[in-house]
């Protein structure tokens, strides 16, 4: 008899188990029976390893922003490229891509998805749309349009929620959607006044909001590491809500996490200069993998020996600071990591690392590195008195302590 009672008790948790579950797959989800559904959806809670889908914004036929000769579409795709070298190494991560980080076509995967599911891509589309349409006109959810987009192409809209559907059906935890930010002025061949980075996640009235915010967050603080938020006024603490972006599951077409984040303005001098831009777009990377990191608790990220990509590094070769280089960059690392830059209480924002080789900030923060390793040798400016380039022992206690 206890035999049977605990039988029927295990049977009556499994079926509310899968009723719990059963509200968490979305009616459109692509698995029909119950069971199944139920069962996908358990394995989807219980495994080990986080599935993140890099979306490098746009592509070679709608590239984005441009600045000179620079495309938006190929700049995500090399930040896309360290990113997912950094997740990939990671046990912790099981990561995919939607474009080829060196052609920039979308890889055969997602090509022949759009080709062969283009009947049910749209039918998923219309359908949430209209789904959300009676939510919005029932008073079930309320309309809340943040900010004004440009008019996405259709081919767009058509990859966008064919990405959002194949990440649902493949289980999906986490998409993030790379790009650069831009905005109308009156020279658009000259940098523009604002920069930093800003996030958009989902609005909060959808399923996936929570989710995805707390995945977002933590990539955020880590990105704080190196950068700041975006100075324009509208995206000032870095946190924008969007019902309307579909690469954040617009109409409720992300069964999970989605966030997107505008790394920074496309004019911004780290990445104009090609000598620097691989170093700081590996760095915006590096600093997303530690905020990943974080949320999905790898242990692989603690073998870093290092908050910032630029270290470690020799710092037996000469270095100026009148030179513009990946060298300036692995000094700021080096004084990031000694708690000394910024400088005197400022912010990134006050002190941006492409602000160089005009500097004031890097230069302060090496006089604060001169007095605290001034028993070293090092002279009081950490500068040769003669040539007023790095002093070789400033230079011998970098390498002592930052080097390879």
């Amino acid at each position: 008899m206890k035999r049977i009672l605990l039988s029927i008790l295990g049977v009556l948790c499994i079926a509310l188990l899968m009723v719990f579950l059963w509200d968490r797959v979305p009616k459109h989800f692509s698995v029909q029976n119950t069971y199944a559904r139920a069962t996908v959806a358990l394995f989807a809670s219980t495994k080990k390893t986080a599935k993140i889908l890099v979306v490098p914004g746009h592509d070679n036929q709608s590239f984005g922003a441009g600045y000179k000769n620079m495309r938006e579409a190929d700049v995500t795709a090399e930040l896309a490229g360290y990113l997912y070298e950094f997740l990939n190494n990671d046990p912790a991560f099981e990561v995919f891509s939607t474009r080829d980080f060196t052609t920039g076509d979308y890889l055969p995967t997602f090509e022949q998805y759009f080709a062969n599911e283009t009947s049910s891509i749209n039918e998923f589309k219309n359908s949430l749309r209209n789904a959300m349409r009676a939510k919005l006109k029932s008073g079930e959810i309320a309309s809340n349009v943040t900010i004004e987009h440009n008019a996405a192409s259709s081919q767009t809209v058509f990859h966008l929620y064919g990405i959002n559907k194949w990440a649902n059906e493949n289980l999906i935890d986490l998409a993030l959607h790379i790009h650069f930010n831009d905005y109308g002025r009156k020279r658009l061949s000259q940098p523009g006044v604002y920069s930093g980075f800003s996030f958009y996640i989902p609005e909060y009235q959808y399923d996936h909001a929570k989710e995805s915010a707390a995945a977002a967050l933590p990539v955020f603080n880590a990105l704080k590491t190196s950068t700041y938020e975006s100075t324009l006024p509208f995206e000032r603490g870095g946190f924008i809500e969007s019902q309307e972006l579909i690469a954040v599951g617009a109409n409720n077409s992300r069964l999970n996490g989605s966030f997107l984040v505008e790394y920074g303005y496309i004019y911004e001098p780290q990445f104009t200069n090609r000598l620097l831009r691989p170093v700081a777009l590996r760095e915006l990377a590096y600093q997303t993998y530690r905020g990943l990191a974080e949320h999905y608790q790898s242990k692989k990220v603690k073998e870093y020996r290092f908050k910032t990509s630029f270290l470690p590094y020799d710092f037996k070769t000469p270095m100026s600071l009148a030179n513009v280089s990946p060298a300036s960059f692995a000094l700021i690392g080096a004084l990031i990591e000694e708690g000394l830059y910024p400088p005197d209480q400022k912010t990134f924002t006050d002190c941006p690392i492409g602000a160089m080789p005009a500097n004031p900030c890097l230069k302060r923060s090496l006089s604060l590195f001169s007095e605290k390793y001034f028993n070293s040798g090092i002279p009081k400016d950490g500068l040769d008195p003669k040539t007023k380039d790095i002093a070789s022992s400033t230079l011998a206690k970098l390498d002592e302590l930052y080097g390879r």
